[in-house]
């Protein structure tokens, strides 16, 4: 049997309270009600030291603190009230039906399994933690009525005034009540002090929500923690990932093999979502053209740290655009805290071997490891290409047995798919073509011009046991750059000598984010992402000639100030386009509703509800998740409720103790939770440097040469070719004209060395 420490506490508390009351302190009034509760129609209902013992629920499951206690009191005994008996018996059957459902699914289950319907059955009452169907009734029974007594919160955040949005105040963390603009988690303090504990910023301050899409290219033979020879498979038996793969990119480019041979535009260029639904991995984001959906910085089922904290660290810390915001620095690794700022590192978050900061980490992050700050990593697009020209090349030139006993490390995919994107940084995709291009089919001679060049750069040693100077970045290529998906004006986002032309977008002009993740044995992969929608983008981008710029509120239509509460500008848009802003954007109303936001006659202006969806029900199901996250952004905001409900004078305590207790309880949760939040965010920070510095170990040796588990690439560059002289190759590269040394025992090609 479950035994109940939680309902024993509570009897101790109930006596403790009796007993004070029973000892002449004013505490509890002559007829023993220590508290009363007003509801919005005026009934009243009071509260004595018995109603806690009455309607609490006794068993493990209930809430531990007596803030909750008192809190699940305060509804339960509010339904036992004569004013309330009519929904108490809505209520009561929706608790009945959830009862018969699990015995239903308990029968089913038990003729599926070919067990016993006790055993089925005791799977419901485990999962509730209960131990019997009375208690499993008694807790559906609460959950309907505390859902129904907080819905007077949600729908006019309990103010009883319809022009105000439970959902719309806390979303934005405040909200207009008559012409009076109010905080709507405010660090309130009583007559004498008292605080109820910290405020909120409300859900879009404080989870920083991100609309984001994504293309998942699976590795089926790749493995966790392989940073420099994992492998991508292409033969049929295999999945044809290489494939998939170039497919993809060349596809987001918007590229096409022409008649010629060469890679050229494509007409019909594809979008991201058909992309993303012919040829994503990720089943459940494909059937949705690529939409993961909305990622907040505090998830029950968080992301790998390369999608997630790999966004962040672009938006907050590479793009110029972006990390102007004044809030980029909620989304900054190693900040302290309580951090106001950029400024505000934690000077004591460390990377466990050194004394670099998380933040000074990834502010300086080295892509390449040539003593220069990268940041944000870079993928030349002529990686694609040299992986769609070597996919299937696993034999020498006669046919022979491929080199090194047939270790595929050495296959010429494998070599150029670990060298240019098995990178757990984040990266973005340049119109750069690589070493291994030069003589690629699928290139004009400039382009290959430009590859020699790159080679004749590369230094290797006449023993063949060592490549210096190993090209990372590659050289730009008009013809690449003249692809529709480089035709975007990037240079305000990524500038300065790395980023001298546009890096890869959608056709939406979204920067196509990409990077290398995994999760143990559940997958491994490539992410290709974008950003339908940053948090940091308060009214969005608008086009400025060819580069995409900050909107500005007026960009939207006309815009009212309604004033400054919490530090926060409140404001109201009539819009003239279907362009939002970002509290508009998660609105929590629908189309087909009266106060979703519209432009013109009657048309819908673009937001998450409506992102790709234009049937009714679609809308429905993305306002349930829209209104549940913002329900669900603070696990404590029963407590701003209660504070809501004292302050306003619907709750009132003759017991002066316990008044003190719930304020009590009310701090230390509201703490506690931020302080459990900032923990397993500056945890993630941690452990997402701590796997980029042992990639770069395994990458590097030092500035400008690789280490021997990194491959180089001249032995793609050389597989077939190994015995034969350089000059065959139609490049000389620096030091020796024989590639022959590579592949000699001792030499950097040689896999027992």
């Amino acid at each position: 049997m479950k035994k109940t420490k939680c309902a024993l506490g509570l009897v101790a508390f109930a006596t403790s309270v009796m007993a004070l009351s029973g000892c002449g302190r004013a505490t509890a009034s002559k007829d023993g009600v220590i508290m009363t509760y007003t509801d919005a129609n005026g009934n009243r209902t009071s509260y004595t030291a018995e109603d806690l013992l009455k309607n609490y629920q006794s068993y493990s499951s209930s809430l531990s603190s007596e803030f909750d206690k008192i809190y699940e009191v305060l509804v339960r005994h509010y339904y036992d009230q004569d004013a309330q008996s009519t929904k108490l018996a809505s209520l009561k059957a929706e608790a009945t039906n959830k009862v018969l459902s699990d015995k239903q699914k308990a029968e089913t289950n038990a003729a599926n399994n070919k067990t016993s319907y006790e055993a089925e059955f005791q799977t419901y009452l485990d999962a509730a933690n209960v131990d019997n169907v009375d208690q499993l009734y008694e807790k559906y029974l609460y959950d309907e009525e505390k859902a129904d007594f907080q819905n007077e919160i949600y729908n006019t955040y309990g103010t009883g005034d319809s022009s105000v949005n439970g959902y719309e105040a806390m979303k934005n963390g405040y909200y207009m009540n008559g012409t009076t603009l109010t905080e709507a988690f405010p660090e309130s303090k009583d007559s004498n002090g008292f605080v109820w504990g910290r405020g909120s910023e409300g859900w879009l301050g404080t989870q920083m929500p991100y609309h984001i899409r994504h293309i998942l290219i699976k590795l089926n033979g790749g493995g966790d923690k392989k940073y420099t020879q994992d492998r991508i498979a292409e033969t049929a038996n295999e999945g044809g990932e290489t494939t998939k793969l170039t497919s993809t990119l060349f596809r987001l480019a918007g590229a096409t093999i022409g008649a010629d041979g060469k890679l050229t535009t494509d007409t019909d260029r594809w979008t991201f979502g058909s992309i993303a639904k012919s040829f994503s991995d990720d089943e459940g984001s494909a059937k949705n053209f690529g939409e993961y959906g909305i990622m907040e910085k505090t998830m029950a089922q968080d992301l790998v740290h390369e999608f997630k904290l790999g966004t962040y660290a672009f938006e907050s810390l590479y793009s110029a655009r972006e990390k102007a915001s004044p809030e980029a620095y909620k989304l900054m690794p190693g900040l302290e805290e309580d951090a106001a700022s950029a400024a505000d590192v934690d000077t004591k978050q460390t990377l466990l071997d050194s004394n670099t900061t998380v933040y000074d980490y990834f502010a300086n992050f080295d892509d390449d490891n040539d003593g220069h700050a990268d940041g944000v990593g870079q993928i030349p697009f002529g990686a694609a290409i040299a992986l769609y020209d070597t996919k299937k090349v696993v034999t020498d030139a006669a046919g022979n047995p491929v080199w090194n006993d047939n270790q595929d490390s050495f296959y010429p995919r494998n070599v150029i798919y670990n060298k240019y994107f098995n990178k757990h940084n984040v990266c973005v995709i340049t119109p750069n073509v690589i070493g291994s291009n030069y003589k690629s089919a699928l290139l004009d001679d400039a382009s290959k011009a430009s590859a020699r060049t790159i080679l004749g750069g590369y230094t290797l040693s006449a023993d063949g046991k060592s490549v210096t100077a190993e090209d990372f970045k590659g050289s730009y290529s008009a013809q690449l750059g003249a692809l529709p998906g480089f035709s975007v004006d990037t240079k305000n986002v990524l500038s300065g000598a790395d980023f001298e032309h546009n890096v890869l977008t959608n056709e939406k002009g979204q920067v196509v984010l990409a990077v290398r993740a995994g999760a143990g044995s559940s997958y491994q992969g490539i992410h290709f992402m974008t950003v339908e929608r940053s948090a940091l983008n308060k009214y969005g981008l608008k086009l400025d000639g060819a580069k995409y710029v900050e909107a500005t509120a007026a960009d939207l239509g006309t815009v009212t100030d309604l004033g400054t509460v919490g530090g926060k500008k409140a404001e109201k848009i009539a819009y003239t386009g279907a362009a939002t802003s970002l509290s508009d954007y998660y609105t929590p109303y629908a189309p087909n509703e009266v106060d979703y936001p519209k432009y013109g006659e009657n048309k819908a202006v673009n937001t998450y509800v409506n992102f790709n969806k234009t049937e009714t029900s679609e809308w429905s199901d993305r306002v349930k998740t829209i209104t549940s996250a913002i329900t669900g952004f603070n696990s404590n905001l029963n407590t701003y409720y209660f504070q809501r409900l004292c302050e306003s004078g619907a709750i009132t305590f003759a017991d002066k103790d316990l008044e003190d207790s719930i304020k009590n309880f009310s701090v230390t949760k509201r703490q506690s939770s931020v302080d459990d939040n900032f923990e397993t965010w500056k945890k993630n920070w941690l452990e997402y440097a701590e796997m980029l510095e042992a990639q770069q170990a395994q990458r590097f040796e030092n500035f400008g040469t690789i280490k021997g588990e990194l491959i180089t690439e001249l032995a793609a560059i050389s597989y077939s070719q190994a015995n034969q002289d350089v000059q065959t190759l139609d490049v000389t590269v620096a030091g020796t004209n024989n590639l022959a040394g590579l592949w000699k025992e001792g030499g950097a090609c040689y896999y027992g060395k």
